[in-house]
């Protein structure tokens, strides 16, 4: 289950480093190149499956608990406009939670075909309070680089290409 986290997060992070242009999500084109690169990423992807699909199982019926998952923002920027404040950072934790908790105020537009499978997922997020070597932080790193832009390639996630480390999940 981490794994799709790390990708939902890992999608999250290219996006807002493009935060200035509209980009369609890039998840899958993202996922080709990983299946091409690394013969083990799709029976990962396939372990995190098969979790999901037993976590669900052994759910239904029972007492289902909240899930809260915590998000760092790696805000990867090379002017002033590119460095999203905290706020809209903070609005796009609340969306997800509208989202996944079935609060959106326009769920009503979900096409008829998927009415019958809306479903309050019971996962929240939050920004992360501690960082990986245990410190406290507001879930928000800031890297200011030199770089005019980052490709699906993966280079924002590392200091040595101009971006920010990704954190362990």
């Amino acid at each position: 289950m981490k794994k799709i986290f790390t990708l939902i997060l890992g999608t999250m992070l290219i996006t807002s480093s493009f935060a200035q242009q509209p980009q369609r999500c890039s998840s899958m084109e993202v996922d080709a190149r990983l299946r091409a690169a690394d013969p083990q990423y799709a029976a990962r992807r396939e372990q995190v499956e098969e979790h999901a699909r037993a976590f669900t199982a052994s759910a239904a019926g029972g007492e289902r608990l909240l899930v809260t998952i915590p998000v760092v923002f790696h805000v990867v920027y090379r002017n002033a406009t590119q460095n999203i404040s905290d706020a809209a950072l903070q609005s796009q934790i609340d969306i997800l939670n509208e989202d996944f908790r079935k609060l959106n105020a326009d769920f009503s537009s979900v096409p008829s075909a998927f009415q019958g499978v809306g479903a309050d997922m019971e996962i929240q997020f939050c920004l992360a309070s501690v960082d990986p070597t245990g410190a406290a932080t507001t879930g928000i790193t800031r890297t200011l680089t030199t770089v005019d832009g980052f490709d699906f390639n993966d280079d924002v996630k590392f200091a040595s290409s101009g971006g920010h480390a990704a954190w362990n999940s």
